[in-house]
Formats: C-alpha cells, structure tokens, sequence
C-alpha cells in the first residue's frame, strides 16, 4: 500500500464518522416500544373519587408511607425542635474544645458530661479533624462514634 492509499482509506473512516455523528445527533428517534412503560390506570369507575382505602393502597404500592394526621403532625414538631449543625474539627483541638464547641452549637447540653463520656469511652486521641453534620437529638455515643471514625 502506498502513502496515497492509507491517506485515502483513513480519510473515508474520518468522514464515516462524523457522517455517523452528524446523523445520530440530527436526526431524532423514536422512542422504542420495549422501554417504554404504561403506569397502570385506576379502572374509570374509580377513577374520579376513590374511596379512601383504594388511594392507601395505590400510594403504597407505589413507594410511598400513609400517616395519619395526628402522626404527622408528631412527626413535624420532632423534627421543628431539631438543630443540625456543621461541626469543623481542627488540628490541635483537644477534646475538651470539640466538647465546649458542640455545647456552642446547641448539639450537647454539658460539655462536661460530654467529655466525661469520650473520656470513659477512651475515644479522647481518636478524634478526627474535618468537617461533620450533626444534630442535637443525636445522643452522645453517637457523637462520639461520628467525629471518632
């Protein structure tokens, strides 16, 4: 094969390419019957007032958790008193600092308790520098096990 020859065979791959490029992005497909998926319909009987059982059912089946108002509004207020907070530990804190600063950020109500625990725990040279989310409804073994691991 000559210079000539290579040149001409790579240049017919080039334009074959960006021919199949140029039609792949161009021209729009179809969708193919296969992928495509029909929700189940709710039979037309039904379908404009479902009785309150019927709906229970379909939202269950279909992922999702039915409470009761009284439960949800429970849930609302656990969740409306709860304080998250971003804790960033730093080389040459000493865990009687991390212990005054989770006080700060309203995780722990005693940073004395608290380093009693790590104290206790024998946790007080595992802390790890970085950056944590925390809450204030964590107790403290589970701060402990988050800013120790």
């Amino acid at each position: 094969m000559s210079r000539q020859s290579i040149r001409l065979f790579a240049a017919g791959w080039f334009l074959s390419a960006c021919l199949s490029t140029a039609a792949y992005y161009i021209i729009p497909s179809e969708p193919s019957s296969e992928n495509t998926q029909v929700p189940e319909r709710i039979p037309p009987e039904t379908e404009s007032t479902p009785d309150i059982e019927t709906a229970v059912h379909f939202l269950e089946d279909e992922g999702y958790k039915v409470v009761e108002a009284e439960e949800f509004d429970e849930i609302k207020n656990t969740e409306g008193n709860k304080v998250r907070s971003i804790l960033h530990i730093e080389e040459g804190m000493s865990s009687d600092d991390v212990a005054d600063l989770l006080q700060e950020l309203e995780i722990i109500e005693d940073a004395g308790d608290f380093a009693n625990k790590l104290e206790n725990s024998g946790k007080t040279t595992a802390i790890k520098t970085g950056t944590y989310k925390l809450h204030n409804q964590m107790n403290h073994q589970e701060v402990i096990a988050q800013i120790t691991n």
